[in-house]
Order: C-alpha cells, then structure tokens, then sequence
C-alpha cells in the first residue's frame, strides 16, 4: 500500500555563484553620482533576491512534480506482486504522530523512545544517518543536506527505523545535487547491509577511486559502479548515452523489491537502464568525494509497512 505524502518535501536553495555586487564609480562620488550608485545598488540586490526566489519556486515545482510520479509509481504496484504486511504498531504510531506535527524538531519533545523518535522522524522528512559518516561531513537542514568538508572518499546513508533497511515492496526518493565540483567524484545509489553493518568504511585499493563492495550507484560521469566485483567497480559503457548529472539536477531512484531491479531518474526523465539486484536489505546512499559538494533529500516515498 502507498504511503502517500504524508509529509513535506524538503527543499533546498540553488547554491549561488554570483559575484559580489560592486558599486560603481568613485567611493568619494557625492551628489547625483552617489544617489545613482546607491539606486543602482539597491536595484542589482532586489534583482538578484528576486532571481533566487525564483529558482527556488522553479526547484519547489520541479521536485512536486517529480514526488507526484513516484507517489503514483509506489501505489501502482501489480496486483500479482501484492501481499498482505501487517504493518508494526510503532510504524502506524509514527504516521499518525507525524501527521499531528509541524518540523521533526517536534519530534525531541515527545516523551517516547529514542527508537519510536526515529520511526516518527522517518516519516516526517528522510534524513541522513549522522552515527553512520566521516567526522568530515557536515550536515545541515535538520540532517537533510550533507556537505562534505575533507579530502577523500565517504559514503552516507539515509536513517531507516531501526536501521532495518528496504527489504520488500517498493520504494522511492529524490537527490538534489546541492554543489558538485568534479565529474565522476559523486556517487548516487544504494548500499548493502554488509557495507552498512560495517558503517560504509572505505577500503582503499591504491586506486584514485578506491574499489566500494557492496554500493550500487550512478556516478555523476555517468558510469554505472557495481560494486559486486573489482573486475566490474565501474561500467563504463553507457557513459556516452548518459552523460553526467550536476548542480541543481536531481536524482531519484525507485527501488522495486517484487522485480528486483532498481531504476535511477535524472531530472524526472530515466538515466539508464534498470540495474538487477540480489535482495535486501538495501540502504539509500550518496558518496562524496571532493570538498565542497553537498546534496540534499529531497523527498521519500514507500510503503506504510517497510
């Protein structure tokens, strides 16, 4: 059964790269020049306010049309594949909580369990999983957006309740690529529960990108990493198809558990071919590997019974 939107989308503001507004002429000019430089001034700032206010209602419409679409695509799930889950008591708890409350900052207020807080958080906003990342991450936006500030390679996951992972049914959720600096140094996609349980560690080969068992993603070159075997770290060939993703696109991925395959979509449209997997349970997950870039869940969307 869908779980419908029973929350808010997470939104995030395009990263800006305009220059800093310069005054024109002398810094002695009075008079009219002054008057007209300080109009002038003030006409760039309302104009660059408006311009980001606009890329944001831009952004806003992109990701609701988007989180449409994959509303429809979890419900619509084939009636062959449908079986009866009996959801958890503390799964149908967290619903209607997170229906009753306006921010997952509420959620600390309650007098319940750190594990029933969770569960609530999860479905009120994805989030990322701060206890499972490099000391070198920063997360902002109540843990939605992630930017990493080292040099190297880290690998975060989006929290699940218990940390159980998606196991059955399917599932879906949106990227937004906050800040990307370097092609092929993202990685968008799922983690296994043996790269999980070991809490996403990179074991590095003595390549530049060291080999990751167990992470299924799209890089943001195009290339497909595996994460099976070294021999097939990275497939490279539908790379001239795809092309590579960056600032101000989106991700989303639909994971469906009855066919066993996973689907990336980049700006709504599908990026490539449907990619089997083994089983469950999988883990969403970002890898960011050059300082600076930054992304953000945008949305998430599932079954009431994970």
């Amino acid at each position: 059964m869908g779980q419908g939107r029973s929350r808010d989308t997470a939104y995030v503001s395009p990263e800006q790269s305009a220059q800093p507004i310069r005054k024109s002429g002398s810094l002695t000019s009075l008079g009219k020049m002054g008057r007209k430089s300080t109009l002038s001034t003030t006409k760039r700032s309302r104009s660059f306010k408006e311009n980001k206010e606009a890329q944001e209602k831009q952004l806003r419409e992109k990701i609701e049309t988007e989180a449409k679409e994959l509303d429809k695509w979890v419900s619509d799930r084939p009636m062959k594949y449908r079986e009866f889950v009996v959801p958890s008591l503390t799964d149908l708890a967290a619903v209607v909580v997170a229906k009753g409350l306006s921010s997952p900052f509420d959620v600390e207020e309650l007098p319940v369990t750190r594990e029933i807080k969770s569960a609530i958080e999860f479905r009120l906003s994805p989030t990322f999983d701060s206890t499972i990342a490099d000391k070198k991450v920063n997360f902002t936006n109540g843990g939605r957006s992630a930017q990493y500030l080292g040099k190297g390679y880290s690998t975060i996951v989006m929290k699940t309740p218990f940390g159980c992972g998606f196991q059955h049914g399917r599932h879906a959720w949106i990227v937004h690529i906050d800040v990307s600096r370097v092609q092929g140094w993202i990685q968008v996609g799922v983690v296994n529960k043996l790269r999980y349980d070991a809490k996403c560690e990179t074991v590095w080969d003595g390549n530049p990108h060291p080999f990751r068992q167990g992470e299924i993603a799209r890089r943001n070159n195009g290339n497909f990493h595996s994460g099976r075997s070294q021999l097939e770290a990275t497939m490279v060939q539908e790379t001239i198809f795809l092309g590579g993703f960056g600032l101000r696109d989106t991700l989303a991925i639909k994971v469906d558990f009855d066919t066993k395959q996973i689907q990336w979509l980049k700006n709504g449209e599908a990026y490539g071919g449907q990619i089997p997997f083994e089983s469950g349970p999988l883990y969403p997950s970002v890898s960011l590997d050059s300082p600076g870039e930054g992304v953000t869940l945008a949305y998430y969307t599932g079954p009431l019974a994970l």
